[in-house]
């Protein structure tokens, strides 16, 4: 059953104000409670879905509904046994991309939702 788990960068996400994707890099910049800028860098992305529609919104909000107490609510999350994961390597011809394969999904309090499959850990940096 897919759960959802703090990633190891944890803050709370007023707004993801700007995205920019391309040549596999993901970057977002976000504002945070603390009044604070970040860039993360997700570096050999392969599939990003960026996300305000009614399904996708509700498939996060069941998530939520089973959230252990101490996760921060407006996050960088990895799902743990992702659907997601599974959808997407039964649809990938080039197996090599995804040794490692994680589910990161990024949410604000604009409910504003981007997941993110990547085998790389993301970076941060302070803007």
């Amino acid at each position: 059953m897919q759960s959802l788990a703090n990633c190891e960068i944890i803050m709370d996400i007023i707004e993801i104000e700007k995205i920019t994707a391309a040549n596999k890099i993901l970057e977002l910049d976000v504002f945070t409670k603390d009044e604070e800028r970040y860039r993360f860098v997700f570096d050999s992305i392969c599939c990003i879905r960026y996300s305000i529609e009614n399904a996708s919104l509700t498939r996060f909000l069941e998530f939520r509904n089973f959230l252990p107490e101490n996760i921060v609510h407006n996050c960088v999350y990895i799902v743990m046994e992702s659907d997601y994961i599974g959808y997407f390597l039964k649809h990938v011809d080039d197996k090599a991309q995804i040794d490692g394969l994680m589910h990161y999904i990024i949410y604000d309090n604009m409910d504003t939702k981007i997941d993110v499959l990547t085998n790389k850990r993301p970076v941060l940096i302070k803007i």
